[in-house]
């Protein structure tokens, strides 16, 4: 654990920077102890002292990474520094995640205030607000030594800072079994706060090793994760919504995997009955096929070989099914499918699966591992279909955009989403983003003419937490805003400034819930005509005629 953070390349508080951070060291479970030589604990002068057991050591391991410190055991849980002082931590379970959830959060967001005029000098739009709270200058503190910064750290509630902390890539829950060691590199590189719940030993077969949340990060509200816990359970049956069944060998896949380049997506629709699968086709083709897939297929009532095929000898890189979930199998139209053993159980598949799999009226993710076994990084369930222009704005995001798997089906699904689970990496992307960042803009027209603006960035693997962006719009506020973090207040906008917002290459925009096409056409008169819809309940209008 002490050399997790050896990927770290300095402990100045420009570590916050992501590109700064690299991938921690893999943990892999063997017989004796083999660290390779070029692996060395971090000289900061921090310690952070453990009970010799899985849950201390789990519950801290991610604040350990990220603080470059030499992890050694003791009475009771602390932090030590250099200079002589110690922090006391709870010897609770529950309080002590609390405690380090808080520390980490809190210290994260006060060292990307301290790099406010270092290697990118940036106007900070958050230090406005909690600059006046604060006992200290930020960028004064940016040469002290780690131990000089965490004293003064140690004086900031995080309530002081919580408010302006961007939405958060995940948060997990582990057994304390040895098998989930393997989790902690890849989790400590997402900077995932760890709860431990449960035994070592899952008692039946719906039980989870691990599980973490995959709410979108992009800071807008839904009712699709009002039934989400902060911890979720790792023995409930299903998993709760916007929850992942996490895996290593997910992970290590994404790792291992090449991404198809933008126009080279291969889609492949599984699809039970004709009038759905010709559905499928025309909503994909009409006006024409999303930009960013170079191939797809809708496969109507497959047989079980032709399913077989997608899964472990196909190019697919993206699988959508509707296709019946039984007993854990696939159900093709002669009958159940079941996939042959990969015979590499718990390391990354040497099998080129697709990449996603999404499985429409399941709750069970079991099916999901059998993907993530064969190459797979995520694969998701709705636990009912979505409607044919659901799946095509979808696919859109998916393959024109590049964005997470969980924000997509979020966005995506409208006003009265399904429950959604994973397996897997739920906040991974398909395809690279076709920007560095994402602005994910909302639009609700109050009146022909006046229209109210949100807008909010999801943090992607190219736009990692800790990285900045300034919005795009020109009438909004231009200062720098942590990625994860978006604009929470209305603003007041005119149909030709919704048309502007358009034409942005960053910009995903939802004007009064319909996907407007990246990079289209959008004019004021195709903005005023949407808003006259919502104001006589007529048929919205199909927006892809901007393509």
């Amino acid at each position: 654990m002490s050399v997790l953070g050896s990927s770290i390349k300095e402990f100045t508080p420009e570590r916050s920077w992501p590109t700064l951070r690299g991938y921690p060291p893999r943990i892999e479970r063997g017989d004796t102890l083999d660290v390779p030589s070029p692996l060395t604990v971090s000289d900061t002068g921090v310690e952070v002292v453990v009970r010799p057991t899985y849950e201390d050591v789990y519950r801290l391991s991610t604040l350990s990474y990220y603080l470059g410190a030499r992890m050694t055991t003791g009475d009771a849980p602390a932090i030590r520094l250099d200079n002589g002082y110690e922090e006391r931590l709870p010897t609770e379970g529950r309080p002590l995640e609390e405690r380090v959830t808080e520390l980490l959060k809190t210290w994260f967001f006060l060292d990307t205030l301290a790099r406010m005029e270092g290697y990118i000098p940036s106007d900070r739009h958050a230090y406005e607000a909690v600059g006046s709270s604060l006992p200290f200058y930020p960028p004064n503190l940016a040469d002290r030594t780690m131990s000089e910064r965490l004293m003064e750290y140690f004086e900031v509630d995080h309530e002081t800072v919580s408010p302006h902390l961007p939405a958060w890539p995940t948060e997990a829950v582990l057994r304390p079994a040895p098998a989930a060691a393997e989790l902690l590199p890849h989790l400590a590189h997402f900077l995932a706060p760890i709860r431990v719940r449960g035994n070592s030993i899952l008692s039946a077969p719906h039980e989870r090793l691990a599980l973490a949340t995959a709410v979108p990060t992009h800071g807008q509200p839904s009712a699709a994760h009002s039934d989400v816990d902060n911890v979720p359970d790792v023995t409930a049956d299903p998993i709760p919504s916007w929850s992942s069944a996490i895996s290593s060998v997910a992970y290590d896949n994404d790792l291992h995997r090449t991404p198809p380049d933008h126009g080279d997506l291969n889609v492949v629709f599984l699809i039970r009955s004709a009038d759905r699968a010709q559905g499928v086709r025309n909503v994909l083709t009409s006006p024409s096929v999303p930009d960013g897939i170079g191939i797809f297929s809708v496969l109507e009532a497959p047989e079980a070989e032709t399913v077989r095929d997608v899964w472990s000898g196909s190019s697919a890189d993206l699988v959508y099914s509707d296709l019946p979930i039984e007993d854990g199998h696939l159900v093709a139209a002669d009958g159940p499918v079941t996939l042959p053993s990969t015979g590499r159980p718990g390391r990354p598949s040497e099998q080129n699966g697709p990449a996603v799999s999404i499985f429409e009226g399941s709750r069970d993710v079991d099916i999901g591992f059998d993907a993530l076994s064969r190459g797979g990084v995520a694969a998701a369930f709705l636990d009912r279909p979505f409607a044919l222009d659901q799946i095509r704005t979808a696919i859109t995001l998916l393959a024109s955009v590049g964005a997470p798997l969980n924000t997509t089906l979020s966005v995506a699904s409208g006003a009265e989403p399904p429950s959604v689970r994973f397996a897997g990496n739920a906040s991974m992307s398909v395809v690279p983003p076709t920007t560095p960042v994402i602005e994910l803009v909302f639009v609700e027209s109050k009146s022909v003419s006046s229209h109210e603006l949100t807008l909010g960035t999801p943090i992607t693997p190219a736009s990692w937490v800790g990285g900045e962006y300034n919005v795009s719009p020109d009438f909004l506020d231009k200062r720098a805003r942590l990625i994860g973090y978006g604009i929470s207040a209305t603003h007041e906008v005119t149909s030709e400034e919704v048309a502007g917002v358009a034409e942005e290459p960053e910009t995903v925009l939802f004007l009064n819930g319909e996907l407007v096409p990246p990079g289209g056409d959008l004019t004021a008169e195709d903005v005023e005509i949407s808003a006259r819809s919502v104001d006589s309940n007529a048929e919205p209008p199909n927006f892809r005629h901007c393509e």
